[in-house]
């Protein structure tokens, strides 16, 4: 099973300030930016805190590269069908072999993957374990897909811990800015991973689907994480879940992404329009702060577990 560790993290102080001070709607525990100015309902640090504040995310941004852990991991399963009348997409429920193991060849375009070994104990001894799974309108998206790659994504506990000694310690500025740096970390794990995947899709000659995120891809509830997180092998990287379907440590998250072949297809490259917190999301605002790296096995180590 697939591991990915060691992710770089490339991002700057200037990012955490773009993206502490451009929060839609403040936390209660935000720094105060009544020297703010406003553009579209967005909320910007003036230039004068900027500068006042600079020292203090590049001190979280320091503290955030000593205790991120960013990993990730997956498993890619063949997607049988995708009926967006139903909502529902069905995968093979036996993730597929890895294509850069040894003695596996990459599937070609067009060609299914072998589907994976008869489960033992089927009545008629010819049925493939499958899982159905609903996605709503957002199921739509697969429509093409010839697998999907199921993940799930960390950057570990300490930096929670971190920020949780912050706000016992009642130093609520230095928590938020801290948050900040963390769902910047958290996304260059996820940056990390997609690139992964889109190097694997080229290399077949296909292409990616939309990221599909649980509880804000339309149509997908944040119940659907439980799934993810069983199909990715969550575990592996000590991830778990709440009864309220949010993932532990906190810093973390899951996808999907369905690989195969979308000619044709209007896929917008991001789903966020349809997200009922497009208008409070930080995650939003991270897009274009963390650069996928160039070369997805340079610096990144990758493990089977």
């Amino acid at each position: 099973m697939p591991v990915l560790r060691h992710t770089p993290l490339t991002f700057t102080a200037e990012a955490i300030l773009r993206i502490a001070g451009g929060a839609r709607t403040p936390r209660s525990d935000a720094p105060s930016s009544g020297d703010a100015s406003s553009s579209g309902g967005t909320r910007r640090f003036s230039p004068e805190r900027q500068e006042k504040f600079r020292p203090l995310a590049e001190e979280m941004r320091v503290l955030a590269l000593t205790c991120a852990a960013p990993a990730a991991a997956w498993e890619r399963y063949a997607l049988e069908s995708a009926i967006p009348e139903t909502g529902t997409v069905t995968l093979c429920a036996r993730p597929l072999a890895d294509p850069r193991d040894e003695g596996d060849a990459v599937p070609p375009k067009g060609g299914g993957f072998s589907m994976p070994e008869q489960a033992e104990g089927d009545a008629d001894g010819d049925e493939t374990p499958r899982l159905s799974l609903f996605l709503g309108e957002s199921a739509t998206y697969l429509g093409g897909a010839a697998y999907v790659f199921a993940a799930v994504t960390t950057i570990g506990p300490e930096l929670e811990r971190r920020l949780a000694a912050f706000e016992a310690e009642g130093d609520l500025l230095r928590a938020y800015f801290l948050d900040a740096a963390g769902v910047l970390a958290l996304e260059s794990a996820s940056a990390a991973l997609r690139r992964l995947a889109r190097d694997c899709a080229a290399g077949e000659g296909r292409s990616l689907s939309p990221t599909l995120l649980p509880g804000s891809a339309p149509g997908w509830s944040v119940e659907g994480q439980e799934t993810l997180l069983r199909l990715a092998g969550g575990d592996r990287l000590g991830i778990t879940i709440t009864e309220g379907a949010m993932l532990r440590p906190l810093m973390s998250g899951s996808f999907l992404l369905g690989v195969g072949d979308f000619e044709g297809k209007k896929h917008p490259a991001t789903l966020c329009r349809g997200c009922a917190r497009h208008e409070t999301c930080l995650w939003r605002q991270v897009e274009g702060e963390t650069p996928e790296p160039a070369e997805s096995g340079s610096d990144a180590r990758e493990e089977k577990a």
